[in-house]
């Protein structure tokens, strides 16, 4: 059994760190002894600007385009901050029939973001005509389908990105939708 020494407190009290002194014991009064009203308005700032969603992290944006045969949006942040995870939807309503689904993300949309999942996952992958395409199953005139994407931001993209999501009726383009995703430090 191993024996612990016991100090006496009054030993050590009598010795202050070196850089402290006696005044520093002392009890602080009047304007000292709060917090500076500067710097508490300059907290209230930043908590304000971090509420909005100004610098990411906010609410999400829903593009949309329609035309004769589809309805293509887009729901996700447009604002972010390095290193978040995000989730976004590309929600397709087919207003004709629609043999072989197929959604394209350009890369410069996706660079320097890792995606996590996809639900549901594509019967197929593939990177054609300078895209990233997945194939989805036909769909009758009126159904719809939601694609989940979980994306994360990796740490070396700054400013953002930017690029268009894309849906085909196999080579057939249907509709394009731009999006700009802002990245803040």
């Amino acid at each position: 059994m191993a024996v612990i020494p016991v100090v006496s407190m009054k030993a050590t009290s009598k010795k202050l760190p070196d850089g402290l002194g006696k005044q520093h014991l002392e009890q602080a009064k009047g304007v000292e002894r709060h917090a500076s009203t500067l710097s508490l308005g300059v907290l209230g700032c930043f908590l304000a600007i971090a509420m909005t969603g100004t610098l990411g992290g906010g609410f999400n944006s829903h593009l949309e385009i329609t035309n004769d045969r589809v309805a293509l949006a887009y729901e996700g942040p447009t604002r972010l901050r390095n290193g978040m995870f995000f989730e976004s939807h590309v929600l397709v309503t087919a207003l004709q029939p629609i043999e072989k689904l197929e959604i394209s993300l350009e890369p410069t949309l996706i660079h320097d973001l890792t995606m996590n999942s996809m639900v549901p996952a594509a019967a197929e992958e593939t990177f054609k005509d300078g895209t990233f395409r997945f194939s989805f199953d036909k769909m009758a005139a009126g159904d719809n389908f939601d694609v989940k994407f979980d994306f994360q931001i990796n740490p070396s993209l700054f400013a953002g990105n930017h690029g268009h999501i894309t849906v085909y009726d196999g080579d057939t383009e249907l509709a394009t939708i731009p999006v700009d995703i802002t990245v803040w430090p």
